[in-house]
């Protein structure tokens, strides 16, 4: 097998994200980018040249849609990841991954199912007021760092996280061994879903904490974005949703920091 460059795993996911695109214009669903993707669209008009990864937000009832349809009409091509279809993938949002290629990671599970993918993250109300909706993002917070350390082969130290931090993590792994994940993810998919239209929304599943807890108006209404040469959609409260999380967006980090996230090699199959 050939090893995928940095520049080839960009290439591949810039083509997922273009299927995408494209099957949510053909089915009217609405998508954002997000994240360090977004980020890089607005600082850099495309990837954040030190890294590789592309992750989208939906609103529920988006999301719910996009992964019904595809599960229906994925091509060959492309496979979607949930928890549902995947007796080893415990995470709470889906993935969308290019079936010519596989990745190989030592301590995860589930790579060996996985291409190239993309992230897609579901964004759900939470509350009428921020101490209603952080109490209900917290009440799911232990649960998701059990299911994340569910996916794993092994333990194993994160050099990304601080020695304090490897201990909490040792404890999730322990505690994830012979727990029914996907039980958990019905209750709170369950739970979700029966709220209705609040004042602060968020992703139960995302990467940042309590700053994923922000007020509804900021998902509120979409617009296009350049990425790469391409024009893609995403949120046009972009500005308010990329401070809630980064601060001061636009100031690069240091160089020390400016590394991949990723700990998988990519090859074409």
């Amino acid at each position: 097998m050939n090893e995928l460059s940095l520049e080839d795993i960009k290439q591949r996911e810039l083509r997922l994200l273009q299927f995408i695109d494209s099957f949510c214009r053909e089915h009217g669903l609405h998508y954002s980018l997000s994240g360090g993707t977004l980020l890089g669209a607005v600082r850099h008009k495309g990837f954040i040249p030190w890294d590789d990864d592309i992750d989208l937000l939906m609103l529920r009832s988006d999301y719910d849609q996009f992964v019904s349809l595809l599960s229906e009409k994925s091509p060959s091509e492309i496979r979607l990841i949930t928890y549902k279809n995947s007796p080893a993938y415990n995470y709470l949002f889906c993935k969308v991954c290019d079936t010519s290629t596989t990745l190989l990671e030592d301590h995860n599970k589930i790579v060996d199912e996985l291409g190239v993918y993309i992230d897609v993250f579901p964004v759900d109300f939470l509350g009428n007021t921020y101490e209603e909706a952080l109490r209900f993002f917290n009440k799911k917070k232990f649960f998701k760092c059990i299911s994340i350390a569910s996916n794993w082969r092994h333990f194993y130290i994160n050099k990304a996280k601080s020695r304090a931090r490897q201990i909490p993590r040792f404890f999730f792994y322990i505690i994830s061994r012979g727990r029914n994940i996907k039980k958990g993810f019905a209750r709170i998919e369950k739970e979700a879903r029966s709220k209705p239209r609040s004042a602060f929304s968020g992703c139960l599943c995302g990467a940042y904490g309590k700053k994923e807890v922000m007020p509804t108006s900021v998902f509120d209404g979409f617009t296009e974005i350049e990425f790469e040469g391409n024009s893609f959609s995403c949120i046009k409260n972009f500005d308010a949703f990329l401070r809630h999380i980064y601060g001061d967006y636009m100031v690069l980090p240091p160089l020390e920091k400016r590394v991949t996230h990723h700990t998988f090699s990519a090859f074409e199959k």
